[in-house]
């Protein structure tokens, strides 16, 4: 599994968790991802993607999205993935406010979550400077049914 992990990093836009994912080493590699809290995603027994949802505000009920698909997978697929990804995360958790960025040059990932029912909050410049040019942080939130775990009798 680590070996077709490495190869997502070797795509140029691969950008989970990282800006400049194909200058990243195994090792760097494996410290971003969390073995208990990312989930490798599959497709006819390839990883083609991670996701991972971390708490940003236990009380509030305010999380995080990492996610990233592989860029051979098609736009629209990936929205719907991305669709089931959260019904399923918000079935088992009660939550209210999702939340997930991208680089300000990922025009692909910002129609994602757009697409989603994301909405852009702001833009963060960044510090890092990498082929003469600066990739801003968009950020974007999701609103989730007001916080209300769903469940299958409703």
């Amino acid at each position: 599994m680590l070996k077709q992990v490495l190869s997502l990093f070797e795509e140029a836009d691969f950008r989970y968790r990282t800006e400049l994912p194909n200058y990243l080493k195994e090792e760097e590699v494996e410290e971003l991802i969390n073995e208990d809290d990312t989930v490798l995603i599959q497709y006819n027994k390839q990883v083609i993607g991670l996701v991972e949802f971390e708490v940003i505000m236990d009380a509030a009920r305010h999380y995080k999205l990492y996610y990233r698909l592989s860029n051979s997978i098609d736009k629209e697929l990936n929205v719907s993935i991305l669709d089931e990804i959260i019904d399923s995360f918000t079935m088992r958790n009660h939550v209210v406010k999702l939340a997930a960025h991208c680089f300000g040059d990922d025009d692909i990932y910002q129609d994602i979550f757009r697409k989603s029912g994301f909405e852009p909050e702001g833009q963060l410049e960044s510090m890092l400077e990498s082929d003469e040019k600066k990739h801003a942080l968009v950020y974007y939130h999701k609103t989730i049914d007001e916080g209300h775990v769903h469940n299958s009798n409703e």
